[in-house]
């Protein structure tokens, strides 16, 4: 008895880290040197029978983030081990994933995101949804960005952004809630500068030798298909 009451907590869990590790959405952190899809968001990143999800994409270049760009969603191409199930819906400008009203036990769905921004081929990134679970569950939350220990936001003559001086070297890290897992990723991207550990928390990042502008983002994946992002300006000055 033990035994079964267990199985479906067991299989729901296994199911939520299968769908973690399905999605395709995390491009090799670096400069972003062109558009690229950061990352891709369910809102549940898991789902009931019948209950749905809303979706989202995180979308930067060189110029910092992109938005009003076409994305088309769609059910990724099925595969012998992976039927295509659910729907994908618009509802007031937003996009939705309709689970179907039963599945057997907990099953993956993959959504694929294509989006056209200008002067860029296509970009394609595909996010796996766990179906079936007995409750939704929650995408994380950075709570806290910080640079050398301080929030970044947090002063007044800099608010939202990552100042620095030409060739400093700087300590990046996230708080996050819930506390990250075994199985948490992060990926730090920005448009000027350098990492040392760029899916590393906390890491280095040294700024460039010359004056710039730029954009700096962080994306969090708890490694149960929950993903959370931050943005913040860079500002290198003397």
């Amino acid at each position: 008895m033990a035994l079964a009451t267990r199985r479906p907590a067991a299989c729901a869990a296994a199911a939520i880290a299968a769908a973690a590790a399905a999605c395709t959405d995390l491009p090799t952190p670096a400069e972003l040197a062109r558009p690229q899809i950061l990352a891709v968001r369910a809102d549940p990143p898991a789902i009931p029978a019948g209950d749905r999800a809303a979706l989202s994409i995180l979308l930067a270049g060189p110029d910092g983030p992109i938005s009003g760009v076409e994305v088309d969603w769609s059910l990724a191409e099925p595969t012998a081990d992976q039927p295509a199930i659910g729907r994908i819906e618009r509802d007031a400008g937003a996009v939705w994933y309709v689970a179907p009203a039963e599945v057997d036990g907990v099953a993956l769905a993959a959504v694929e995101a294509t989006a056209y921004p200008d002067d860029s081929p296509p970009l394609v990134a595909v996010k796996a949804i766990a179906v079936g679970v007995p409750q939704p569950t929650a995408n994380p939350d950075i709570v806290e960005l910080s640079a050398d220990g301080a929030a970044i936001g947090d002063d007044a003559d800099g608010a939202g952004a990552l100042a620095a001086v030409p060739g400093q070297i700087v300590d990046l890290d996230v708080v996050v809630d819930p506390p990250p897992g075994d199985d948490s990723q992060v990926a730090w991207y920005a448009s000027v500068g350098e990492f040392d550990r760029y899916r590393r928390a906390p890491t280095t990042w040294t700024a460039p030798e010359e004056p710039a502008d730029g954009d700096l983002f962080v994306v969090y994946r708890d490694g149960r298909g929950g993903v959370a992002w931050r943005h913040a300006a860079i500002a290198v000055h003397e």
